[in-house]
């Protein structure tokens, strides 16, 4: 089964960056959901 990709949005991500890094790009449960960012986001907070 093909994954099904969520995009975290940059305030959720700034607010729950301690939990959810863990959980990027990891697919879980059964229908293989991943959480992910844009590339983008690395370059704005650097």
């Amino acid at each position: 089964m093909p994954q099904s990709k969520i995009l975290v949005d940059t305030n959720s991500y700034l607010r729950l960056a301690q939990t959810i890094r863990p959980l990027l790009f990891v697919p879980f449960g059964d229908n293989e959901y991943c959480l992910y960012i844009l590339p983008e986001l690395n370059d704005e907070l650097a």
